[in-house]
């Protein structure tokens, strides 16, 4: 006789008794409860075992993510299996056939295109018990929300980046733009504007979101690249020459007709730049930099700052919130105006490049645009936008020929130019990891022409 019949049993035996007819009723219950609950336990591990591939391979990654987005090899590989970090089981997954994480960046950058694949049918790497019910895999992931077009771009000139002993009197968070820091935003804009998105400014693709670090650098960069659709300046202006009075009142114009274009934005904490302490040092933060490179990039923590693994970890949460945006509102473009690091990491995060991989980028200039641009379902680099500086020499002085004063140097945007490969830095400053394949691999000996190896 099964627990629940011997509860039931037990109720109605002992109804004699008050007493004993509420310690059936109660029995009765938790019995009944119980029940539902197992019920409820086994259709759940049932589901959990027909959505396998859901839980494991989406697991770590951003809603609309494609494991299969980058293969980097000219032929479309096999599928093979592999044991996934979110699970045990092994799960049917299609990815290179060597994986060496030295090698390029799936093109990124040689910008060479490599192949890739540009359907998934994802119908049939998923077992369902049942052929006729629909999984919540497929559910899920019929649909995949994309802008067109996502547009990485770092602040203009502050007065950090021209002279660094200012981190130690004025908070990074505060540090604001150069003359020139504003000159390559409004160069910025234009090309944001007339070039990247000229395609797409009919319909709903011409509203463009901008999500900007709160560091005065960033928001002012994002004043500069707006000003391409509208200047503050001219904002709320009247027919008859009247303008607002107050700042407040030119700022709410400005902000109105920005919106009646489909310009919106927001600030995010999560895209601000890396930590490196409170008020800095200038001594100590140049032995920390020296210090960094024997320790490694990726991993060095500033004291009272971050590491760029530290970045890694919240711009993961941030690519959560801004896949879930593209999903809520899919008919914009978005915009992310941040920092040098920060725009490593995030490609880096979505990319899913390597440590050393990661060791190989460089930071891109100021007001630099890197451009992702939808391609089936998910984003590829299209490439970067780099603006071209002239540079003038001249004394201080009434005249060219003064021998009076200091010898100056005045920078000009003159142009921009289009890279299909990202930034890398010097070969004398990436860092590779010595990694050996067995205990008597020499990692330091010297490929021979014909194979052998010799120590050096």
């Amino acid at each position: 006789m099964s627990s629940f019949a011997q509860f039931v049993c037990a109720g109605t035996v002992r109804s004699s008794d008050d007493g004993q007819r509420n310690y059936g009723i109660l029995a009765f219950l938790s019995s009944a409860v119980c029940y539902c609950m197992t019920i409820r336990a086994k259709r759940k591990i049932k589901m959990v075992e027909s959505m396998n591939l859901s839980t494991s391979r989406y697991g770590d990654y951003p809603e609309g993510e494609d494991d299969t987005s980058h293969i980097p090899d000219n032929s479309v590989p096999p599928p093979t299996s592999y044991t996934s970090d979110c699970s045990s089981a092994s799960v049917p997954q299609r990815r290179s056939q060597v994986y060496d994480p030295h090698s390029d960046i799936w093109g990124h950058l040689s910008g060479k295109k490599v192949h890739r694949q540009e359907s998934l049918n994802l119908s049939s790497e998923i077992c369902i018990e049942d052929p006729g019910e629909e999984s919540h895999f497929e559910v899920r992931h019929r649909h995949v929300h994309l802008p067109d077009r996502l547009v990485l771009i770092r602040h203009g000139e502050s007065l950090g980046n021209v002279n660094s002993d200012l981190y130690g009197e004025v908070p990074d968070n505060a540090m604001p733009l150069t003359d020139f820091g504003w000159e390559q935003a409004y160069a910025a804009g234009r090309v944001l504007k007339d070039e990247i998105l000229k395609d797409l400014q009919e319909g709903d693709c011409s509203r463009v979101h901008f999500v900007v670090s709160p560091y005065v650098r960033t928001v002012e960069t994002f004043n500069g690249i707006v000003s391409a659709w509208s200047d503050p300046r001219k904002a709320g202006k009247k027919e008859d020459g009247g303008t607002p009075t107050t700042r407040a009142e030119r700022m709410r114009a400005w902000y109105e007709d920005l919106a009646s274009m489909g310009i919106s934005w927001h600030e995010d904490p999560r895209l601000r730049e890396q930590d490196f302490g409170n008020y800095q040092d200038p001594d100590a933060i140049r032995q920390c930099q020296s210090e960094r490179h024997a320790f490694g990039p990726f991993y060095y923590r500033y004291p009272d700052g971050e590491s760029a693994s530290d970045v890694y970890d919240r711009a993961s949460t941030f690519l959560e919130s801004l896949f879930r945006s593209f999903r809520s509102d899919p008919g914009r473009v978005y915009v992310l105006v941040t920092h040098g690091i920060a725009i490593r990491v995030l490609l880096c995060r979505y990319f899913r490049y390597s440590v050393d991989q990661y060791h190989k980028l460089a930071n891109p200039e100021n007001c630099e645009c890197v451009v992702l641009k939808k391609d089936g379902r998910s984003l590829d680099l299209e490439g970067r936008y780099a603006l071209t500086i002239e540079e003038r020499e001249f004394k201080r002085g009434n005249r060219e020929d003064d021998a009076v004063g200091d010898l100056l140097t005045e920078k000009r945007v003159v142009g921009h130019e289009f890279h299909t490969s990202l930034k890398q830095l010097p070969s004398c400053l990436k860092l590779t990891r010595k990694i050996r394949m067995c205990p008597e691999d020499d990692i330091e000996a010297k490929e021979n022409m014909d194979g052998s190896y010799v120590n050096v």
